[in-house]
């Protein structure tokens, strides 16, 4: 699978850097009905609506450019365009991408959008997956203004570890990653564009009833062994397999958003 995926992202790197040197927005024109929309809302878009047909045709063989994504976003009611808000893009386990209730006031707090998707999960392929994480943030900076400094990746479990494969291999569009409670290793030591990696942010947080907690730690060792610095492990007590308290997380963005002026 990790061969399949690295084949993959070779074929993306060159959509995705168009839509970085884009400055993530204008991908296409036809999804800018929600710009400025602010609370919870859902949206689905095609690929192909979003990336354009020429865009949309890098991702063959693992979505077709017909292919819906469903959008789940939250975005903070203080959102200002004068004050572009940082993304953070989640991925879920299950077929929902509904935020948490009781993470919603640290978007608010910090200017954070939530974006997640909706109808994926576990059960579908990794490489769909990682496809529709990696355009999350051009959906976004169609309707609002962004900071590029704050595009983050976050993940639980399963989602974790799809999490685990996006940001290594988008370590330019993704400034910065929560792990939690699931994990994986490079494919390699040290991985591609490990000179970008270097420069970002990764949380690793479990808990110490997770049945995951000794492989996260045994990431988070090897992420430092190989030079990453910029690296928190948080063990939640008594937290098992589960998302952690808004406390804890809003500590996990924190770190992400740490030196930022």
């Amino acid at each position: 699978m990790r061969t399949v995926i690295l084949v993959f992202i070779l074929m993306l790197t060159m959509t995705v850097y168009a839509v970085q040197a884009k400055g993530v927005a204008n991908v296409s024109d036809a999804v800018d009905d929600n710009q400025g929309k602010t609370g919870r809302y859902q949206k689905t878009v095609t690929l192909s609506a979003l990336m354009g047909e020429e865009g949309a045709r890098a991702f063959e063989g693992a979505v077709e450019p017909g292919h819906e994504i469903h959008f789940d976003v939250y975005v903070p009611n203080t959102y200002d365009p004068s004050r572009p808000a940082g993304v953070l893009v989640f991925v879920s386990p299950t077929i929902s991408g509904q935020i948490p209730k009781k993470w919603k006031k640290i978007f608010d707090r910090r200017n954070l959008i939530w974006v997640s998707v909706g109808k994926s999960g576990n059960k579908v392929s990794a490489l769909r997956r990682i496809a529709e994480a990696s355009v999350s943030p051009a959906f976004i900076a169609q309707n609002y203004k962004i900071n590029p400094d704050r595009i983050y990746l976050s993940g639980f479990s399963g989602g974790g570890r799809i999490s685990s494969y996006t940001a290594s291999y988008y370590p330019e569009l993704f400034k910065g990653t929560i792990f939690i409670c699931g994990v994986n290793p490079w494919a390699q030591t040290p991985p591609p564009l490990f000179d970008i990696i270097k420069k970002n942010r990764f949380v690793f947080l479990s808990g110490t009833q997770d049945f995951n907690l000794r492989e996260t730690k045994k990431v988070y060792k090897l992420y430092n062994k190989a030079g990453v610095e910029n690296t928190k492990l948080m063990v939640v007590a008594n937290m098992a397999h589960a998302i952690p308290d808004s406390t804890k997380y809003d500590e996990a963005i924190g770190f992400l958003d740490k030196d930022l002026p």
